[in-house]
């Protein structure tokens, strides 16, 4: 049994202050996701800005793609992950409780949001115009233009009355960005986001 924090059997949960043998319900898909994405936070990049490590390499493999191939002649090995993340939280979140994942198998950020069924697409004024609609495990995509995109997995608004949302965020470092050195909890602009992809609707 697994506590709606993602804590297993017997484990302290700090969140319900108890242990997770207590709690009978089953977490929802999001609430799962967004456990697998907590217990991410914090992993890095080896070597440096290597868009590689043991874990990193995994998520990339889940899509379908080998990390010791560079992507192109003359470019080192690694692939942008943060869509191979955002696949497998939901592959391990949907694993846990026996059903099929709705998200997008694919290693591009963009792609994910062109195949994501319509149902669970967000467009990004839709959800800016209702902020409700960015429960935690919904997953923000940005299109930065030229086949470049990103993906993130919300956690809550910073603030109403301003323009960012909290969030775990892969390939990432500095605020804003799109490669960086590992997966990190931090604020982005809501404005960036192309939409979101909600996959409980």
């Amino acid at each position: 049994m697994m506590c709606v924090h993602g804590r297993q059997d017997g484990a302290f949960c700090p969140q319900c202050n108890s242990v997770a043998e207590e709690h009978e319900r089953q977490p929802t898909l999001l609430e799962a996701a967004v456990a697998w994405a907590r217990s991410t936070v914090g992993e890095l990049e080896v070597p440096p800005n290597s868009n590689r490590s043991g874990p990193i390499d995994q998520w990339v493999r889940n899509t379908g793609l080998d990390p010791e191939q560079p992507q192109r002649e003359g470019k080192p090995r690694g692939y942008a992950y943060c869509a191979c993340w955002a696949y497998t939280a939901f592959l391990t979140a949907a694993r846990a409780l026996g059903i099929e994942s709705p998200c997008p198998k694919t290693a591009r950020a963009r792609r994910m949001w062109l195949l994501a069924d319509d149902k669970c697409r967000i467009g990004g004024d839709i959800a800016r115009n209702d902020l409700s609609l960015l429960k935690p495990g919904v997953l923000g995509v940005e299109d930065h233009q030229g086949g470049k995109g990103h993906v993130y997995m919300v956690l809550g608004i910073v603030d109403p009355r301003m323009d960012l949302v909290r969030c775990i965020s892969p390939n990432s470092s500095t605020p804003g960005s799109r490669e960086g050195g590992g997966v990190v909890e931090q604020q982005r602009m809501l404005s960036r986001a192309r939409g979101f992809l909600d996959f409980s609707r």
